[in-house]
């Protein structure tokens, strides 16, 4: 999403371009029209020079987006067993500062009300929960940061379908001061209540794994208790 500031000096500098040709390019005629030959070329060629210094500020204002930083939000089914989490992610060309997360109740021109994501912690999901905190001091270019949100079938349990939201994601482009972004950004999880848990079984069989260690140490603390009680036994005889 470009910045709206962004957007409304793009068109003013190229506005001012266009005019200028214009008014060059009138000149142009009038001088042919009086004959004046040097002047004409002269015109002229302002014209030309216009038009390069359009294609040359396109391309210096496309560079100067991809330095902007760009912030998505989405949610993620599939990175752990069971669990919900919701992603920030900054894929534009530097870092973000300030980043804030909210929720919307209205959406463009819609008259819709969007609920709130409840989360496993009894309020909404959020950075943080508590408001003061609630907020990333720094997202670097290419950095994701994870929040989560519930497990999968509690998710549904505790919001009412259908589960669509308007996420707001804030931020600046400087620590202190900078220009602020707000981006709108909807976001669903009834594609997810009608699909699998996970379109890969390693998720599953990833997470049996990471118990094993638990198991195993239950296995280890019986034996040793039944093997205390064969001692005790043994002595008894």
């Amino acid at each position: 999403m470009i910045p709206k500031h962004v957007i409304d000096r793009r068109k003013g500098i190229i506005g001012i371009m266009i005019w200028i040709g214009i008014l060059s390019i009138c000149m142009t005629l009038y001088a042919l029209y009086l004959g004046k030959w040097s002047e004409a070329v002269s015109s002229l060629a302002v014209s030309a020079a216009i038009v390069s210094a359009i294609f040359a500020f396109e391309v210096v204002h496309q560079a100067s987006l991809n330095q902007l930083p760009q912030l998505i939000a989405k949610f993620d089914c599939e990175s752990r067993y069971q669990l919900i989490q919701l992603v920030l992610q900054n894929i534009g060309g530097s870092t973000a500062y300030n980043v804030r997360l909210s929720w919307m109740e209205k959406y463009g021109s819609s008259e819709k009300i969007f609920p709130k994501p409840k989360c496993i912690y009894g309020g909404f999901v959020a950075i943080h929960q508590d408001q003061e905190f609630n907020r990333l001091i720094s997202l670097h270019k290419g950095e994701s940061h994870f929040i989560t949100v519930d497990g999968y079938y509690q998710f549904y349990e505790k919001n009412e379908a259908p589960t669509n939201y308007i996420g707001r994601v804030s931020f600046t482009d400087q620590m202190i001061g900078g220009n602020e972004y707000n981006i709108d950004i909807p976001l669903s999880m009834e594609e997810f209540r009608i699909t699998l848990d996970h379109n890969k079984e390693s998720t599953k069989a990833e997470y049996s794994i990471m118990k094993l260690p638990g198991k195993l140490d239950e296995i280890a603390k019986q034996l040793s208790i039944f093997n205390s009680k064969i001692g005790v036994f043994n002595e008894g005889e």
